[in-house]
């Protein structure tokens, strides 16, 4: 058993975990999440779930954070896709045009967006990511 030591346990590296972590870390506090899988983003990017909650996520009903990474997704696939210069050029791009919600992406992309954002806090040992299977 492995004893940490920090300011916040955030248990379950979920869309809301992350969401909660990054909150705590960009205020100065160290976090350490629990997860039972080998990769952060709970439904999001383990079962293929939609990205959305509503048809109005595109205007209003979703916090600064999430916000930022349904930007980032989108400029994810506009980075490293080839993309149609239509795709390329929607505002709200929908990479896997999907009908079943205003974002359709492959899970990899928010879990690499999300490891990003966290990757300078883990490097600098104010968060850390225990996987506890």
């Amino acid at each position: 058993m492995k004893e940490l030591k920090t300011d916040i346990a955030i248990i379950g590296a979920g869309v809301g975990g992350v969401a909660a972590a990054l909150g705590a870390l960009r205020s100065g506090r160290s976090v350490v999440m629990t997860e039972p899988y080998e990769w952060i983003g709970g439904q999001l990017t383990s079962q293929a779930v939609p990205s959305d909650e509503h048809s109005w996520i595109e205007q209003f009903g979703g916090s600064r954070t999430y916000r930022e990474l349904r930007t980032a997704i989108r400029q994810f696939y506009r980075d490293y896709y080839p993309l149609t210069e239509g795709a390329r050029n929607w505002g709200d791009l929908n990479p896997g045009a999907g009908w079943v919600s205003r974002m359709c992406v492959e899970p990899r992309v928010p879990v690499a967006i999300m490891e990003a954002w966290l990757m300078p806090y883990i490097g600098s040992g104010l968060a850390d990511v225990v996987e506890t299977l």
